[in-house]
């Protein structure tokens, strides 16, 4: 485990995942992170996603007719990474493909995950090299769970623009609440029913700044999704967190297509190219 830690926060840092685990306020004893130690509810915490975002079908998705199977969003969440502390407030992770991985996502690559702590704010960094001789696919996101105190419909999400519903995507399985695109201005209260059926995803939102706050609880969380054009919100029914995921792009889940290199906002890299991708969250007390 690497610890970061400021007079503001104490994050904690594991090597399998490269996962955040906790994010604990120094001043006030309140944790932000989902903790997942709660009986029956959702284990993780803020799983990262790579190479996929979702899930293609059964698992089974195709790389120039070749067929392939990920378990959903992909096995970076389960993988061990090389850590490197840089310093009280920095830390990067780092792993490279093996012959374990090709087998499952035919690409030489190098991905690298980099944590950066700021006051109370944590900024998250992933860079993905091919390190292979052929065009690589990608697609990455973020999973974190953020915890609500008291009833969700204390909450809401106050966007930085006033959101038209002509202007953004929704996708989700409830397909009256797809139609309806309840999000329209800059408040968008929570109501579980929301997420009754998963997730939904948001994609083309003209605000990149967006906070989880509440009138009735003395913290908010300010989420920047820097680079990343989706945003997707889950909870597990009833419980007492709501992952804010900043997504490259749609759910494998939507596909048309089962080809990863057609799906709408797939990442590509030419041989020897990087790509960054960034977005930071801030832990901010009333």
């Amino acid at each position: 485990m690497i610890t970061l830690k400021n007079r503001e926060l104490t994050v904690s840092l594991a090597e399998r995942g490269a996962e955040p685990c906790r994010i604990y306020d120094n001043v006030t004893g309140r944790d932000y992170l989902w903790l997942g130690t709660t009986e029956g509810l959702w284990r993780d915490h803020s799983p990262v996603l790579f190479p996929v975002v979702g899930i293609f079908g059964q698992g089974d998705y195709t790389v120039r007719g070749e067929k392939y199977t990920l378990p959903i969003h992909g096995f970076a969440g389960s993988s061990v990474f090389d850590a490197e502390q840089r310093s009280e407030e920095e830390a990067v992770f780092t792993l490279k493909s093996t012959s374990e991985t090709l087998k499952k996502y035919p690409f030489p690559f190098t991905f690298c995950v980099s944590y950066c702590l700021h006051d109370c704010r944590l900024e998250t960094t992933y860079t993905v090299t091919n390190d292979g001789d052929e065009d690589m696919y990608y697609e990455i996101g973020s999973h974190g769970g953020f915890i609500m105190e008291g009833a969700m419909t204390d909450w809401r999400l106050r966007f930085e623009n006033a959101e038209n519903r002509d202007n953004y995507t929704l996708q989700c399985n409830d397909c009256r609440l797809q139609a309806a695109k309840p999000l329209s201005g800059t408040d968008f209260p929570l109501l579980p029913s929301y997420f009754d059926m998963g997730c939904l995803t948001f994609g083309s939102l003209s605000s990149r700044v967006f906070t989880l706050e509440s009138d009735r609880h003395p913290y908010r969380i300010r989420f920047e999704l820097g680079s990343f054009p989706y945003l997707s919100l889950w909870q597990q029914p009833g419980a007492p967190y709501l992952c804010l995921e900043p997504w490259s792009c749609a759910s494998a889940h939507y596909a048309v297509s089962n080809a990863l290199e057609k799906q709408p906002g797939v990442t590509r890299l030419a041989p020897g190219q990087s790509h960054t991708d960034r977005y930071a969250v801030s832990m901010l007390r009333a």
